[in-house]
């Protein structure tokens, strides 16, 4: 299967997630999203992604719980994540989980545009080397 450089963001806000895919695609940045995070492991098994952008806090299962499970899988893409509730318990548990960067609700598009192109070309390089 080809490598298709896309991201994946995974929030429960679906006005959020268009915002965030209208200012990634303005970047140049090819974005799926999907609004329950149940969904992931399928998303990710039936087409190829360079990283996802999570919010940490969704009904059902969490974001960190979500990783949690994708790299049980095996799935080891990086993981960037949203969250409007940060505490540090939070970070240490998605540190311990791999998770690549954080950033806060309400976030800065520039930088957030940033952070996720860092994840993408890392993503790259890591394919690249397999």
């Amino acid at each position: 299967m080809e490598f298709e450089f896309r991201l994946l963001v995974v929030d429960d806000d679906e006005e959020l997630t268009e915002i965030i895919t209208y200012y990634l695609d303005a970047a140049g940045i090819a974005v799926e999203s999907i609004n329950d995070p149940k969904l992931v492991l399928g998303k990710l098994d039936a087409g190829n992604f360079a990283a996802i952008l999570s919010d940490i806090t969704m009904p059902g299962l969490d974001g960190l719980q979500m990783l949690e499970e994708l790299r049980s899988k095996g799935h080891d893409l990086p993981c960037i994540f949203l969250t409007g509730n940060f505490t540090m318990e939070r970070m240490r548990d998605a540190i311990r989980l791999g998770a690549f960067d954080f950033h806060t609700k309400p976030f800065k598009r520039e930088q957030l545009v940033t952070n996720v192109s860092r994840a993408m070309e890392v993503s790259r390089r890591e394919r690249r080397l397999k």
